[in-house]
């Protein structure tokens, strides 16, 4: 299987062709290094083993998936307080009932 680098460089192909509806969002290239990292997640045509409780996937995707979601979280933080924030998320009182 080469499936998943296969899906990951076609919808790399279309984020790069700007296409209407991948264009300006912010996430396009967010969900390309998430599809490049799943491709490790997969098991390796040529190694015969696959994944169970024995041989989980690599410790080194998991993490680069948990920093992805950590910046995909502050980012998302830094959004809400940031300079061009509406006034009630910088005196933090949006939420508030």
């Amino acid at each position: 299987c080469l499936l998943p680098a296969a899906l990951w460089a076609m919808y790399l192909s279309i984020v790069n062709l700007q296409a209407p509806f991948t264009f300006s969002y912010g996430w396009e290239w967010l969900t390309c290094e998430a599809g490049f990292l799943a491709i490790f997640l997969h098991p390796q045509p040529w190694s015969r083993r696959r994944f169970s409780m024995l041989s989980p996937p690599p410790r080194l995707v998991i993490w680069l998936f948990r920093w992805l979601a950590f910046r995909l979280l502050l980012g998302a933080g830094m959004s809400k307080v940031g300079r061009n924030s509406s006034a009630c998320w910088r005196d933090l009182t949006c939420t508030t009932t």
